[in-house]
């Protein structure tokens, strides 16, 4: 999916970051720069900088910590 569909697909989650304390945090390695740039600019536009955070590739230790700190998560699937 484009950046787009998938941020119309979670609309009840950008409601929960705009009205709440809640955090997104993408975790992990994306390959295509053209599509964190999109992400960027749609995180961007939707006034939600200070609430999600990509954090590209970490070790696993981090991966770990984010996992253990976390309220829920999601394990997306690679091609």
């Amino acid at each position: 999916d484009s950046p787009l569909k998938l941020f119309q697909k979670t609309a009840p989650l950008l409601l929960a970051l705009i009205y709440s304390d809640v955090k997104l945090i993408l975790v992990g390695r994306i390959n295509n720069s053209k599509y964190v740039i999109q992400l960027e600019e749609l995180i961007s536009s939707f006034g939600l900088n200070d609430k999600v955070i990509i954090t590209g590739e970490v070790n696993r230790s981090e991966y770990v910590d984010y996992l253990v700190n976390s309220f829920c998560f999601i394990v997306g699937k690679t091609n």
